[in-house]
């Protein structure tokens, strides 16, 4: 998920070698921050996770997480990053949602929804872009424009996943692998969080098997004025 992040708001590379690509993306990651609020983190494990076989009976393992960051970049000052993921969910789900700021006319309106972006992985790949505009001329009356193109990869010249990664490492193409800077700030990160949780005391909560999870998380969008976006 950080990977997903640190492509979603890097700067655009310079070149499109593969040392420009890391370079941005490390440049994301290291200006990662948790804000101190004890109100940003959420931690749980779902019911059955202790009755796996080796995991101890009073286990504190957390299944899932959500929290709330902040990038220390000019460009994305005071902007508020949501992420949660978790195990033995409802779903399997994976997207990516870009909320953009409400034109002037949407204001006064709270029932309409911001104009969203949305990245979908999983189960599928695809595009998403859901627009709220006006009716014809009317100042009053709004619809929900939605977009959805595929992403996916069809016909003979397509490879799996790895197949794509094989024939990278083929091609010594190192744009889609990670740096040695990368993973130490990936990692430098998780270990401020886990501190953070350890001195903070955050609690983890049990939540049900293929529930959506603690429903502590839906306060911490909350905070800030938003919700989570449920696919």
């Amino acid at each position: 998920l950080l990977q997903l992040l640190s492509l979603l708001l890097m700067q655009l590379p310079v070149e499109t070698e593969s040392e420009s690509i890391h370079r941005e993306k490390f440049s994301v990651l290291s200006a990662l921050k948790l804000r101190g609020q004890k109100q940003s983190l959420v931690l749980g494990q779902h019911r059955s996770y202790q009755s796996i076989p080796g995991v101890k009976n009073n286990s504190k393992s957390p299944t899932f997480a959500a929290l709330r960051l902040f990038l220390d970049q000019q460009e994305w000052y005071q902007v508020p990053i949501y992420i949660r993921t978790g195990k033995m969910l409802k779903q399997k789900h994976t997207y990516v949602v870009v909320e953009f700021k409400k034109h002037p006319f949407q204001k006064n309106l709270p029932d309409i929804e911001m104009n969203k972006l949305i990245l979908e992985l999983q189960p599928q790949e695809r595009l998403h872009l859901k627009l709220f505009t006006k009716v014809g001329g009317s100042q009053n009356q709004f619809h929900d424009l939605t977009t959805t193109e595929s992403l996916a990869c069809f016909g003979d010249d397509c490879l799996p996943e790895h197949g794509r990664l094989l024939l990278n490492v083929f091609q010594n193409d190192h744009r889609h692998f990670l740096d040695f800077e990368e993973i130490i700030a990936t990692w430098k990160f998780t270990d401020k969080l886990l501190q953070f949780a350890y001195e903070q005391k955050v609690p983890v909560i049990l939540y049900e098997d293929y529930s959506s999870g603690p429903n502590q998380q839906y306060k911490i969008p909350k905070q800030d004025g938003f919700e989570w976006y449920d696919a």
